[in-house]
């Protein structure tokens, strides 16, 4: 892996940039996966009896200010390549194992002023197979979904009072992690937090 990390004294803008990137290279023997298969979807455990993955992991963070506005992004990707090499006969040799994505990332900016704080994120997930056998009729759809949140904080003596607003799916987007189990489309949540 490689890291490069540099922190901005002088300027007035950007404070601090620190990125890596790692590769690696894995062979595991008996890995235990877990996902639902059958007529009723019920979890099923699996032990892949040899796994190969190839893999990048890269992340960039920044660190910006403008007066008392803070600024951090965090944007991360990741690709990997995870094949069952157990046994050659079988029909999903060298095939990506069930739900790894080749591709996924995410982004993430944080503004903070005094009290106030809002953040965005966005997540990203390629396309997989929901089974052992690469075939079309088991390839899942790649899915993305923005989220986005303000919050306040209250201090008085020493109690520490946290509102937070949440608006999930910004693009009510239908999506599916998992085949037959649909994820929510657009939603709301508030968030109290009171601290003694």
């Amino acid at each position: 892996g490689l890291k490069y990390t540099r922190n901005f004294e002088k300027s007035p803008f950007m404070r601090m940039l620190d990125v890596s990137v790692d590769a690696y290279y894995n062979k595991i023997t008996d890995k235990i996966i877990a996902y639902p298969k059958g007529q009723q979807f019920r979890w099923t455990m699996l032990n892949l009896g040899e796994v190969e993955i190839k893999g990048v992991d890269a992340v960039l963070n920044a660190l910006f200010t403008l007066g008392k506005l803070e600024v951090t992004t965090k944007f991360q990707y990741t690709y990997q390549k995870a094949i069952d090499i157990t046994d050659p006969a079988d029909t999903y040799y060298r095939d990506q194992i069930p739900y790894i994505p080749w591709h996924s990332g995410s982004a993430i900016v944080q503004a903070t002023w005094r009290s106030w704080s809002l953040n965005y994120s966005f997540i990203y997930t390629g396309e997989r197979y929901n089974q052992q056998e690469n075939i079309v009729y088991n390839h899942t759809q790649p899915w993305y979904t923005s989220d986005i949140s303000i919050a306040r904080s209250f201090r008085w003596n020493r109690h520490h009072l946290r509102i937070q607003a949440d608006a999930l799916n910004l693009g009510n987007k239908n999506y599916e992690i998992i085949r037959f189990y649909p994820m929510p489309g657009r939603n709301y949540r508030i968030t109290i937090n009171y601290y003694l």
